[in-house]
């Protein structure tokens, strides 16, 4: 969801531009930081909620806790039935199994890692006020994040999800 991500950027600018108004406007810049690492994490979990419910309908109900797990295990489980499939009946040999399988399970591991983290965060910037966000040289971060780095997680989970639909693609899993 592109327009979460877009509102994030808007209100990681918004932090920015109000810490630099002093001292007396850190706990609104504090605020606009929370919400654009909040919008960050939910553009990436509507992104992960909408791809894993083209795999099975069911999935789309996932609860965020669950994303790292269904994505590592469930999800990684249903294109390998494909996978074995594409291989058993001679579409694939056991090299480019082996390979795709490879792929797959890279590819739902990056993703399944930046949901944990990007959850985490989101944990901490929603129900952690006493965490301190950090300001500095026009960035932010929080628990060692940065908004730069909350930044890309949809990228990665582009990029990732692009690999596994490929994946999908080529077994005729779709």
């Amino acid at each position: 969801m592109t327009v979460l991500h877009l509102v994030a950027d808007h209100l990681a600018k918004q932090a920015n531009s109000t810490r630099r108004k002093g001292e007396g406007h850190t706990v609104l810049a504090d605020a606009y930081g929370r919400s654009a690492f909040n919008r960050y994490y939910y553009a990436c979990f509507l992104n992960v909620r909408e791809f894993v419910s083209t795999i099975d309908s069911n999935w789309g109900k996932v609860k965020h806790a669950e994303v790292p797990t269904l994505l590592r295990v469930s999800v990684n489980k249903k294109i390998d039935i494909e996978l074995k499939k594409s291989e058993r009946i001679g579409d694939l040999t056991q090299g480019e199994y082996q390979s795709k399988k490879s792929m797959l399970l890279t590819s739902l591991d990056n993703m399944a890692s930046t949901m944990s983290l990007a959850y985490t965060i989101r944990g901490v910037v929603d129900y952690e006020p006493e965490i301190e966000m950090i300001f500095s040289d026009g960035c932010f971060s929080i628990n060692t994040t940065s908004v730069a780095s909350a930044k890309g997680w949809l990228q990665t989970i582009n990029v990732e999800r692009a690999k596994v639909a490929k994946i999908m693609r080529e077994v005729g899993f779709v």
